[in-house]
């Protein structure tokens, strides 16, 4: 996994809840070993993306992280942390 590049494919997400407001102006940023970024931004409660974010790996012990957030309110509406371990060559 060291020295590699993960591509990361933001598809959709279904029924997500924005609060008060009608309908999410959701986002969704991706982080693994101090890189970070995001998709654009869709304006649904059933939001697709269709995104493919790609990051450099250099130790690939962290694990990525992706928030969905409302880019108005800026409130988080989910969160996942994902272990690449699985994806590691080591079988440790």
């Amino acid at each position: 996994m060291v020295g590699s590049i993960l591509s990361v494919h933001i598809i959709n997400a279904e029924e997500l809840n924005p609060g008060r407001r009608g309908e999410a102006n959701a986002i969704v940023r991706v982080e693994i070993e101090k890189q970070r970024q995001q998709t654009l931004m869709v304006t649904s409660n059933n939001p697709v993306w269709n995104e493919i974010l790609t990051f450099d790996i250099t130790k690939g012990v962290e694990d990525l992280k992706l928030t969905v957030e409302d880019r108005y309110s800026n409130k988080v509406i989910g969160t996942k942390a994902i272990s690449l371990k699985i994806l590691s060559e080591d079988p440790k």
